[in-house]
């Protein structure tokens, strides 16, 4: 039987259409396997490098350069805070760090990465900028004249029944004014006095130690110090003991009568480094207060003179009445 060439379908026609395809992703193909190969070897660990790769005889590269990254990094390094700041502060930083990077995230350009960095960067900084706000005070702290030098402060203070009235009033409001005046990198502690040692909030150390001024713990020591049932006897040396134990820069003792213990003879053994045999330096310097008195003068005046401190007599007659 004749078949007619008419009715039988040339194949010709059909492959040569899948023939630039096929060809087209055998090359593609191989230009993906010669580059990670390539990379692989030798581009990943170089800062700055560049590869390019020639295909055919056109001499078509493509490069893949680093330096937009580098200088990125770079710039990361620098801006970096040198000093880490509490778990809440690093939270806050890192969430606001993954927020600038998503709104950077939607183009993969090298420009569009490096942008992203820094923008990221800048809004980590005014995080830690508002962190390091936090505290309460601005100005330079001072506790009834005197300037406080240093970063972290121990108030020994008098919470005999003699204090009731006015001058417990006043030492309240000075007291929790001073706070207020810390920088949030300085750091305080109070301990009260009578016949025992009272520490801030019935916590001795190590349980009890520095507080930063911030909102909360002037609240919290406001209603310690409202709490305080005045009594018994003017015996500071067991509380000037437990200052000492916590190595501040600066003690600070109140009182408004005569000191009935053997502080003194205590400070001049604990509060002394000996140099030589005749010299000794003053481990820290506790500046006195004498609220509205002249029973105590002799005693917290021989204190301060003795321990590189100021003494300060109080006239609270003389005092201006502040308004909180």
């Amino acid at each position: 039987m004749v078949t007619n060439d008419e009715e039988r379908p040339d194949a010709t026609p059909l492959l040569s259409k899948w023939i630039p395809f096929l060809t087209s992703c055998v090359v593609h193909l191989s230009f993906c396997l010669i580059l990670a190969c390539v990379y692989s070897m030798g581009g990943a660990g170089q800062e700055g490098g560049s590869i390019q790769l020639a295909l055919d005889s056109s001499a078509e590269s493509v490069s893949l350069s680093n330096e937009s990254f580098a200088s990125a990094s770079l710039e990361a390094e620098t801006n970096l805070p040198e000093e880490p700041v509490s778990e809440k502060s690093v939270q806050a930083m890192l969430t606001s760090f993954d927020v600038a990077l998503e709104a950077n995230a939607e183009s993969d350009s090298e420009e569009s990465l490096a942008e992203g960095l820094r923008s990221a960067l800048s809004s980590l900084n005014d995080v830690e900028s508002d962190v390091m706000g936090e505290g309460v005070g601005t100005a330079a702290a001072e506790f009834y004249g005197t300037e406080l030098v240093g970063n972290r402060f121990v108030f020994v203070i008098d919470s005999s029944s003699s204090m009731s009235g006015e001058r417990w009033e006043s030492l309240k409001e000075e007291l929790v004014r001073c706070v207020e005046g810390l920088s949030p990198d300085q750091r305080f502690f109070v301990i009260g006095f009578d016949s025992e040692c009272h520490p801030m909030f019935g916590e001795a150390p190590p349980k009890g130690s520095f507080l930063r001024p911030s909102k909360k713990s002037i609240k919290k020591l406001q209603n310690w110090l409202n709490g305080i049932r005045l009594g018994g006897q003017t015996l500071p040396a067991s509380s000037l003991m437990m200052a000492l134990s916590l190595k501040p820069d600066a003690i600070m003792l109140l009182s408004d009568g005569e000191i009935s213990d053997d502080s003194i003879s205590r400070l001049r053994v604990l509060n002394r480094k000996m140099v030589s045999d005749e010299e000794y330096e003053i481990k820290i310097p506790i500046h006195t207060y004498l609220l509205h008195s002249a029973i105590g003068y002799q005693a917290l005046e021989t204190i301060a003179e003795e321990n590189d401190g100021v003494f300060t007599p109080i006239n609270l007659m003389q005092q201006p009445r502040r308004r909180r």
